[in-house]
């Protein structure tokens, strides 16, 4: 496990930040643009957990991931809550996730989104961000009742290209 005290830092200036964890990751802060000077493509944050879940381990609502790019594996969930302490606060310019196994993905965004992938295989995705998304996949591949996705904005457009909730994506 990887787990990071509430209130601890880890940045880099222009870098880029892998976390790999056999079982689970939880978060406080990951800044891969501490100066704030980042060309569109420039930082990149990896997040592996293997057997276990990505989680905010914070008691607050404070930003865990800041960067241009994140890619994020894990077996068991991006997040453990769909508002308040349990989803994963960004400021990201695109996010991939994939949960591999039974698992929600709850992510609330600081302003616009890209996510060209956002998979789990048994669970809900929710997705709230603070400007224009551009979701290119949403799937969850399981046919569950409780496998809902949610998408919402507070400003901007929401532009979709596939949205599946119940099943293998055609």
């Amino acid at each position: 496990d990887i787990t990071m005290a509430d209130g601890a830092v880890m940045q880099t200036e222009d870098g880029n930040i892998l976390l790999s964890a056999p079982d689970s990751i939880a978060l406080s802060q990951l800044n891969a643009d501490s100066n704030n000077d980042l060309p569109l493509g420039s930082s990149d944050i990896t997040l592996i957990a293997t057997a276990g879940g990505i989680t905010d381990n914070t008691a607050g609502e404070g930003v865990n991931i800041i960067g241009d790019a994140l890619a994020a594996d894990s077996a068991t969930g991006f997040g453990t809550g769909a508002t308040g302490a349990g989803d994963i606060e960004t400021t990201l310019v695109t996010a991939d996730v994939d949960v591999t196994g039974a698992g929600s993905i709850f992510v609330n965004e600081t302003d616009g989104l890209l996510i060209p992938n956002m998979t789990t295989a048994n669970g809900p995705i929710t997705v709230l961000a603070g400007g224009a998304l551009t979701l290119t996949s949403l799937v969850s591949t399981s046919d569950a009742d409780g496998n809902d996705i949610s998408i919402f904005t507070t400003t901007g457009d929401i532009t979709l290209s596939l949205v599946n909730a119940q099943g293998t994506a055609a």
